[in-house]
């Protein structure tokens, strides 16, 4: 007998059969008399079947399942069906294939092999342990991520990201929030491609998740499954910069040294230890890195899965893909226009505006109030230290120019859409 899909078309669902789906999947018969009339009401099998494998206890089971399967790999006796467990039928044969299969057994020799054997236990691990279900297990996941929505941060130091983001925590909850570096970020979206991580705390905490946000690229933010609304803030960029240097020199000498980041931690000595012209002429990769048009080079389109120490010449091909960029996120802000910039995000993302409009974490108030930094003295900006300034924002400030006009235009549109004089 051939392959047979299910697809939708059976009656709805009988008590018998949601207790079996239950005892299935997840090893137990349902808590309550609420969730059989729940699923008699409102479920078919496609979509009992969704709610069951793709919830968190499921994961338990399948580890709690395959656990119980490598012990009996390595026992002498077999498994035998549990006091007051009943043979299993054709029918619950069937209706397991369809759970975890979609299809109906390929062979009559199958309901021998599974009625023989006895319990629900083997037809469990046998169906749910297979290399045929680890497939369509991906594939619902992966169905299921396209389907939800997620608001991504690509969060740009020092351009009131801090503010930004306590604003949408409060709109979507910090349980609904992931927060990602680079390298989490990077893991997450390889763990996404691989069925056998889907179970860790990251893809879990992931499939929850409404807000992701954390400092990382835009290409890499591009990688994450689902619908994304991807925004982000903007700064002008010598300003940023000068920002950055002295963050970067404010924190006590203590902090610097408990600092994990060995990379954060060098240019935190490094903007301590050197006067600003000295570090924005410092020609250490990693000090390049974090200085040269950082806004640009974060927006830009990949080139290749380059390592972090490479730093690629910004073509014009490059500075036109990272405004194409810019213009196809789903909103931007900026920095000097705080105000404007939240309620444009407001709009955009669907969420009630704030009552007030403070920037949190200015620098000079978390050097008087923060425990790990300390106040510091401002330099003189010489011409020399201007020209460096101009010199590691030369083409991000073509970027950022092209950013405020396109700001103004959508802060225009808003005024007239809500009859701002």
């Amino acid at each position: 007998m051939s392959s047979t899909r299910t697809g939708d078309s059976r009656p709805p669902l009988t008590r018998a059969e949601i207790e079996l789906a239950y005892r299935f999947t997840l090893g137990r018969l349902p808590e309550s008399e609420s969730v059989y009339d729940w699923h008699l009401r409102h479920s078919s099998l496609p979509a009992l079947r969704h709610s069951l494998l793709t919830s968190d206890e499921f994961e338990q089971a399948q580890r709690d399942l395959k656990a119980w399967h490598d012990a009996q790999q390595g026992a002498t006796s077999t498994a035998t069906r549990a006091d007051g467990e009943a043979p299993l039928t054709r029918a619950d044969i069937d209706f397991a294939y369809r759970l975890a299969l979609d299809r109906l057994p390929d062979a009559e020799a199958i309901y021998g092999w599974h009625q023989s054997a006895g319990t629900l236990r083997l037809l469990r691990a046998s169906l749910l342990l297979s290399a045929e279900f680890a497939e369509l297990l991906r594939l619902l996941w992966r169905q299921t991520y396209g389907e939800q929505e997620r608001v991504v941060f690509v969060h740009v130091a020092k351009t009131a990201g801090t503010s930004l983001r306590s604003f949408l925590l409060q709109r979507y909850g910090a349980g609904s929030t992931m927060e990602l570096d680079t390298d989490g970020m990077m893991r997450l979206a390889r763990d996404l491609a691989q069925p056998a991580s889907h179970s860790n705390d990251e893809v879990r905490q992931f499939r929850r998740s409404r807000l992701v946000v954390g400092h990382f690229p835009l290409s890499f933010a591009q990688m994450l499954p689902g619908r994304l609304r991807i925004i982000t803030m903007l700064r002008e960029p010598r300003a940023r910069l000068l920002s950055v240097c002295y963050f970067l020199r404010a924190h006590r000498p203590e902090r610097v040294m408990s600092e994990p980041n060995v990379a954060l931690r060098g240019m935190m000595l490094a903007a301590q230890a050197l006067s600003l012209q000295e570090f924005l002429e410092s020609d250490v990769v990693q000090l390049r890195f974090n200085t040269d048009n950082v806004q640009l080079r974060l927006l830009a389109p990949p080139l290749l899965p380059l390592p972090s120490f490479f730093m690629p010449r910004l073509t014009p091909g490059i500075i036109e893909g990272a405004k194409t960029a810019l213009a196809g996120l789903e909103a931007f802000g900026l920095q000097e226009r705080y105000r404007e910039s939240l309620l444009l995000l407001s709009e955009r993302l669907g969420l009630e505006p704030p009552q007030s409009f403070t920037a949190e974490n200015v620098l000079s108030e978390r050097e008087a109030s923060d425990p790990d930094m300390r106040p510091i003295a401002r330099e003189t900006i010489t011409p020399a230290i201007q020209a460096l300034l101009d010199e590691r924002t030369e083409h991000e400030r073509d970027f950022h120019a092209f950013a405020v006009e396109l700001f103004e235009q959508r802060w225009q549109d808003y005024r007239r859409r809500h009859g701002l004089q």
